[in-house]
């Protein structure tokens, strides 16, 4: 694992963790500028705008996110001393489901503001966020957050170095990879939707059926965390409420799809 800086340069430190996550936003928009032609997108401008919102919402959220889920661990002895310590911590610190809401919210607003067809869009999106987050999930890998259970499977896997995020008294015991799960999981999150997104299909199933397969991956990948995550009723984390809400979204999406289909 490497979670000490690549490079420091004194005022700036580029991590493993930071490394993973550029490149994975990269990765998202090459794929999104290679696969161009099933975009309503008439042009580089157009696309490298729609792209430019999508990582600013991405952000913004993501920080949001995490911000709210970790408000007690910031110090300060007021609301702005509190938001002050959390600005300060920009570069690290960020929730995947606060970035995956703000990239929609700001996607919307964008996709809406010129006018481009929303199910369109969305479907030629869909396989890019998958792509992205496997890369942010390296990282993650890599910096030692994000840390499973104890595990005596023959996956599990140890964390040695000091410097990573695993609590020391985790430190060389065997431990799920749940990084790598999640890692694995968007990897065919991904291949299968840019197969399907290459056949006939319903537009808006795409972004739909994405919806569903990582809201499901991510519930199960939860229960072997051994990061705090935080409990909700019948012990459910906060992620897995989000997957629920997520899943639940995508299903009432695609009915009132068939509904519409009938009426029409």
């Amino acid at each position: 694992m490497y979670p000490e800086a690549l490079i420091s340069l004194g005022f700036i430190e580029i991590t493993a963790y930071g490394l993973m996550n550029a490149i994975g936003y990269l990765m998202a928009g090459f794929y999104l500028y290679k696969t161009q032609a099933k975009s309503p997108f008439k042009n580089n401008t157009e696309l490298f705008d729609y792209i430019f919102y999508l990582i600013l919402g991405a952000l913004i959220g993501a920080k949001i996110f995490y911000i709210i889920f970790h408000w007690s661990g910031f110090y300060g002895d007021n609301i702005f001393e509190k938001l002050i310590d959390a600005i300060k911590t920009f570069r690290s610190g960020f929730v995947y489901f606060g970035g995956f809401v703000g990239a929609v919210c700001s996607g919307v607003y964008f996709i809406r503001k010129r006018n481009f067809p929303i199910s369109k869009t969305a479907d030629f999106t869909a396989p890019a966020i998958a792509l992205g987050h496997l890369f942010g999930r390296i990282g993650c890998f890599l910096a030692g957050c994000c840390y499973g259970e104890i595990s005596h499977s023959k996956l599990a896997i140890k964390f040695s170095n000091p410097e990573c995020l695993v609590p020391h008294h985790l430190h060389n015991i065997p431990l799920h990879p749940t990084q790598l799960y999640e890692i694995f999981a968007n990897l065919l999150i991904f291949l299968t939707l840019h197969f399907l997104n290459n056949k006939k299909h319903k537009t808006g199933s795409i972004f739909v059926l994405y919806m569903a397969m990582y809201s499901v991956a991510r519930f199960a990948i939860e229960f072997f965390r051994g990061d705090e995550r935080g409990n909700f009723i019948f012990s459910i984390s906060p992620s897995q409420l989000i997957s629920i809400v997520i899943f639940i979204t995508a299903i009432l999406i695609y009915i009132l799809a068939i509904r519409n289909k009938k009426n029409g």
